[in-house]
Order: structure tokens, then C-alpha cells, then sequence
């Protein structure tokens, strides 16, 4: 397994966590309405969407190929 792209991924998916819990934080303790903080919540979700598909996608890469190996 590529333990370089699986490090990025496993930072990128901390970071988008982080990033929704503090909207989420904004969202109930933030000066703006709640609804101002939908746009940006959507563009974490849509990231860790992504991040968790590449995940998928590298461990099923990394399994399948390994099958033969052995």
C-alpha cells in the first residue's frame, strides 16, 4: 500500500472533520444565522465525500492486487 497517499488521505479526512465540527460550532455559537454557514458545511462535505472515495478506491486497489501475490 502506498503509505505516502494513504497519509494524505488519512490528513485530509482529519482536516474535513475538523473543518465541519468548527462550522458546526459557528453554526450554534456564531455571531451569523446558522444558514450563513450551509454553503461552506456543503463544500466539507463534498471534500470528505471525495476523500473517503479515493480511500475506497486505494484499498481496493491495494487488496485486489495483492490477492495474487501471495
Amino acid at each position: 500500500m502506498d503509505i505516502i497517499e494513504l497519509g494524505i488521505l488519512s490528513y485530509r479526512l482529519e482536516a474535513g472533520i475538523n473543518a465541519a465540527r468548527a462550522i458546526h460550532e459557528a453554526m450554534i455559537n456564531g455571531d451569523c444565522e446558522p444558514e450563513g454557514w450551509l454553503d461552506g458545511l456543503h463544500y466539507v462535505l463534498y471534500n470528505l465525500s471525495d476523500d473517503a472515495k479515493a480511500l475506497r478506491e486505494l484499498t481496493e486497489r491495494n487488496g485486489n492486487g495483492g490477492a495474487g501475490n501471495g
